[in-house]
């Protein structure tokens, strides 16, 4: 499955992280930073215990980003912004 990330989300992404979709926790198998899509492999197993077999191309979707991460990334952006104004 590929996704489309809105706005500047991309930037919350990695490769082997995880996205939580639809209160599932799956792992990301690609990112596409340009175009800002990541891609997921969606297992049997999950499709079974999941409502992901029925999402359809152009469907919203529900989309959680780790707060751990977005801390980091946001804070990592602020020092070296302010790091790069101080030169």
């Amino acid at each position: 499955m590929v996704i489309k990330i809105p706005q500047d989300n991309i930037k919350y992404f990695f490769l082997k992280g995880f996205i939580g979709l639809h209160g599932c926790s799956l792992t990301i198998n690609d990112i596409d930073e340009e175009n800002k899509t990541i891609a997921l492999n969606l297992i049997p197993e999950t499709l079974r215990m999941t409502n992901l077999s029925k999402i359809k191309v152009g469907d919203f979707l529900n989309y959680e980003i780790d707060q751990t991460t977005r801390t980091i990334v946001d804070t990592l952006s602020r020092t070296l912004s302010s790091q790069t104004r101080a030169f």
